[in-house]
């Protein structure tokens, strides 16, 4: 402000310095309107027509499909969850660049407050009061489209954090597939030698004693109460019991 500092020969503050405050409240006031309009918050898509993320791949370990083609539906998961990076990552640079848009223009609305409270013994005092005050709602107000906006962003990243293949690189990718498979391999097994014998009601007060017998699993327990399960191993049990 050139000419604020400009005081007639009574010591009071002139005409141009008032004109100086008002220009400058109406100039952030129009930035702070534009900036909400067109860039901070994006008019939200109709219904039937929303963008959504894609949704990584789920497989059904329980199908009972053998013949299902597990390495195909990983690799379209790995395809998917591609996609579903670069859409969140897009979506968080996005947020990113609004965020620091309003804070700019809170700085801009703070620094001006201070300049505008240091003249506040001036005879436009009370003139000034209601322009502060004007300001310091439209401040809060941009304070609270901040914290929405980051808790919008906190939640992107949550969502993308939840994706077990979203930071992998190749090699960790290539890995965790593997597994995966070795693991769908050893369920399959484990449902083919899966032997359970239940023994039939009686009128006897003895309860009924489960017995669930796995390739490598030992699991005993009361009928429809907690197992107990211990390593088992085909080849060495006989063995290990006669000790």
């Amino acid at each position: 402000m050139a000419r604020g500092g400009r005081k007639g020969n009574d010591g009071g503050v002139s005409f141009f310095a008032f004109q100086d405050i008002i220009t400058a409240v109406i100039g952030i006031l129009v930035l702070i309107t534009l900036i909400l309009a067109l860039e901070i918050r994006e008019k939200p898509p109709e219904e039937g027509n929303q963008s959504v993320a894609p949704s990584p791949v789920e497989i059904d370990e329980h199908d009972e499909n053998n013949g299902t083609d597990f390495k195909a539906l990983i690799a379209a998961q790995k395809i998917t969850n591609t996609e579903f990076e670069h859409f969140v990552l897009q979506q968080v640079e996005e947020l990113e660049e609004q965020i620091d848009s309003i804070r700019l223009v809170v700085v801009n609305l703070e620094k001006l407050i201070e300049e505008m409270e240091s003249t506040v013994d001036s005879p436009l005092a009370e003139k000034l009061k209601q322009a502060i005050e004007a300001l310091e709602n439209q401040l809060s107000f941009t304070k609270n489209n901040i914290s929405e906006l980051e808790k919008e962003k906190k939640g992107l990243l949550d969502q993308l954090d939840s994706n077990p293949m979203a930071f992998m690189d190749e090699d960790e990718k290539e890995t965790y597939v593997e597994r995966l498979m070795n693991d769908i391999e050893q369920l399959e097994e484990q449902i083919q030698n899966d032997v359970r014998v239940i023994p039939e009601k009686t009128n006897t007060p003895l309860k009924p004693v489960l017995v669930s017998v796995s390739a490598n699993e030992l699991s005993i327990g009361e009928f429809n109460q907690e197992q107990t399960t211990t390593p088992f191993n085909r080849n060495t049990f006989v063995r290990e019991i006669m000790r």
